[in-house]
């Protein structure tokens, strides 16, 4: 069974503990394959979400990367 959270498995099987995480938005067009997987016209304007959650000692323990297409949807943070 996996644990609850992402950062509980990463903190349970591999002793990584994460101390915070800060993102970084962009806005980008959509490729051919983005477009394709979200439904959406090649060039459609997109937010790029760029995650990268630290350790203590400041380590990368996670970098995610997510497309967000605002046509139909915003994007809330609650951190």
């Amino acid at each position: 069974m996996l644990p609850n959270t992402l950062y509980r498995l990463y903190q349970q099987r591999f002793g990584a503990t994460v101390a915070h995480a800060q993102e970084r938005i962009f806005a980008i067009s959509a490729d051919a394959s983005q477009a394709q997987a979200l439904g959406i016209a090649t060039g459609a304007p997109l937010l790029q979400i760029v995650r990268t959650a630290l350790d203590y000692q400041g380590r990368a323990i996670e970098k995610r990367v997510s497309v967000v297409s605002t046509q139909g949807h915003c994007y809330i943070n609650r951190i």
